[in-house]
């Protein structure tokens, strides 16, 4: 993983620094608040990149709503990260995300739907995510996600998550019977 810029950047929750990685076929980006280089208990989401909802304003799932909490929990906290990975539709892309989302709307998992057009039900890598927490040398970090196999990809590959912290929209999707982020 390979550093490229770092820059401030003001989003409607406040001022992050945004720092831009880079692996040899894709870009994530670090968004940081406050001293984090060392620090134990950093409050962390790493967030898959979502065209649908991010760029488009699709209200189909909750990938913007996930984001919005994030930032305003790290500008809260004074102190975390948010890591952006490009891994649209679970790691599949694109297409995979609109292929599914018929199969979604008949009230199939997220997961159940991917497979269901012959894609993988969650294929995203968090490698890069592990490769930026070492460069800022966060020491652990506290994870805002309701996905145990992110936490444990992550306590494989050698990093302290103390907890994790459940979304409030996974709160949301569980009570009506979808699968966390």
């Amino acid at each position: 993983m390979i550093f490229l810029a770092q820059d401030s950047i003001t989003t409607r929750h406040g001022v992050f620094l945004e720092s831009l990685f880079y692996n040899g076929l894709s870009q994530s980006v670090a968004l940081t608040v406050g001293e984090i280089c060392g620090a134990k208990d950093v409050l962390c989401r790493i967030h898959s990149s979502c065209l649908s909802a991010h760029a488009l304003g699709s209200i189909s799932c909750d990938c913007s709503a996930q984001m919005d909490h994030a930032q305003a929990r790290l500008i809260k906290a004074r102190r975390g990260i948010i890591i952006w990975l490009e891994q649209e539709g679970r790691g599949n892309g694109h297409l995979a995300k609109m292929l599914a989302e018929p199969n979604k709307r008949l009230g199939l998992s997220q997961s159940a739907a991917y497979e269901a057009v012959g894609f993988r039900a969650d294929a995203r890598d968090y490698s890069d995510a592990v490769s930026i927490l070492t460069h800022f040398k966060v020491a652990s970090i506290v994870l805002l996600t309701s996905n145990p196999l992110k936490r444990r990809f992550l306590e494989e590959s050698g990093v302290v998550v103390s907890r994790t912290i459940e979304t409030p929209e996974a709160t949301k999707k569980r009570e009506r019977g979808h699968e966390p982020d």
